[in-house]
């Protein structure tokens, strides 16, 4: 039992030896952890400390940031407009060169037109130069024509006397004149005044052969040249029955190239109208109304056998 109790005082005594040494190390224990949470805890208020200071510089660099930023965008905007407004003076001035550049084209091609213009006109100028020429020409012929085809009236007149005598060719064959050959001569005359002035083509064959009325066709061919030559605005209207004496038919033809030479000087249209039978009636009228008539002093024909009227009506004519 002494065995017993004595290992159960050493257990005893080591137990509470272990309770001491476990206490003193627990308080050890204590005493560094409260030592280490002190130290933890300064080093947190330094951190805490760093962070704040770590803040207020983060802060002030993002104020910095944000004014350089802002002056940076400042001047980026400034150079923007800086750019655009010279992209737009650029644009402006690439415009104005374009419109410029358009105004001198366009200044060129009227340069060349007007050039081409006063081209064409002076080709006009000439050409009517030259056809002023060619009409005076024609009038000073037609003049001359006209001088011949008065002193050839003269002659017929005394043919006219024949006529008036006899009713017929008769006297005149009498008096050694062909009236046949006169007639003849006169429409070789009309012929080379078709050819001349007349005929598209002057090689060509002659419409007096087989003219149904040779006098009308004469007529119609004075007529024709005068507009072609002279310029003159003639119309013939042919309503006379044939006339079968070649005197008469002379004479009516040298009557109505009288009329026609007449008219041909006049600036306004006229027409010739011829009408009758038995007896042939030459008028020459203006054709618009208001136009002022032809005026024309008439041979002294010294022969009932051409009678003269003149009125408002125009110059009429009849050869009996």
């Amino acid at each position: 039992m002494e065995v017993v109790a004595a290992i159960l005082g050493l257990v005893a005594l080591i137990l509470l030896f272990l309770l001491v040494t476990t206490r003193r190390n627990a308080a050890a224990a204590a005493t560094a952890a409260a030592s280490s949470r002190s130290a933890l805890t300064d080093e947190l208020h330094a951190a805490q400390r760093e962070a704040a200071r770590a803040a207020d510089d983060l802060e002030s660099a993002r104020a910095a940031a944000a004014a350089d930023t802002e002056k940076a965008a400042n001047e980026l905007s400034a150079a923007l407009a800086g750019q655009a407004a010279a992209v737009d003076r650029a644009v402006a001035a690439e415009v104005a060169q374009a419109e410029q550049t358009e105004k001198l084209d366009s200044l060129e091609r009227y340069g060349v037109e007007l050039k081409s213009e006063i081209a064409a006109a002076n080709e006009q100028a000439e050409s009517a130069q030259a056809s002023a020429a060619e009409a005076r020409a024609a009038a000073d012929e037609a003049a001359a024509e006209l001088e011949v085809a008065r002193a050839e009236a003269d002659t017929l007149r005394a043919q006219a006397a024949a006529v008036t005598s006899s009713g017929t060719g008769g006297a005149s064959r009498a008096a050694g004149i062909d009236p046949e050959l006169l007639w003849a001569l006169e429409m070789t005359r009309s012929e080379r005044t078709w050819r001349h002035s007349v005929a598209v083509d002057p090689n060509g064959p002659s419409p007096f052969p087989d003219a149904p009325d040779p006098l009308k066709l004469a007529v119609e061919v004075e007529a024709s040249a005068l507009r072609e030559e002279v310029g003159a605005f003639i119309h013939v209207k042919w309503d006379a029955e044939t006339v079968a004496d070649p005197i008469r038919r002379l004479l009516i033809l040298r009557v109505a190239n009288e009329l026609l030479a007449a008219a041909a000087r006049e600036p306004q249209p006229f027409e010739l109208i011829a009408s009758g039978a038995d007896d042939i009636v030459l008028q020459v009228r203006a054709t618009e109304e208001g136009d002022r008539q032809i005026e024309l002093e008439p041979p002294a024909f010294g022969t009932d056998v051409i009678a003269y009227r003149s009125d408002d009506e125009g110059i009429c004519i009849t050869i009996k």
